[in-house]
């Protein structure tokens, strides 16, 4: 899997920080599954958000196949994640994201 393109992420998010006054280099916020996970593991060894004293969190998902990514938990635990950590805000209290509706058969 290589660099995963990390080198490439992190100097177009210098890049952006230096263009953009809005973009804050120093909040940034990465996640992962499948593959992602692991780029977001081998992140946090290349760039050692430990190193710069940076937080970090793991969730496991027992009993779970391959595709948890997009359940509406782990999606809302994400979302929750990333307004606690990055926009400095407290996310509504157990939120509950529910699946869409399963499209109706247009064919009859």
């Amino acid at each position: 899997m290589g660099d995963n393109t990390l080198p490439d992420q992190v100097a177009r998010m210098k890049e952006l920080a230096g263009r953009y006054p809005w973009v804050d280099i120093d909040r940034a916020g990465i996640w992962g599954h499948s593959g992602g996970g692991y780029a977001t593991c081998d992140a946090m060894f290349r760039y050692p958000l430990i190193k710069a004293n940076k937080d970090f969190d793991l969730i496991m998902f027992p009993n779970r196949g391959h595709g948890f990514a997009n359940e509406p938990y782990m999606v809302r635990r994400r979302w929750d994640y990333f307004v606690r950590h990055l926009l400095g805000a407290e996310p509504p209290k157990d939120y509950e994201l529910k699946p869409p509706a399963a499209p109706r058969n247009s064919m009859r």
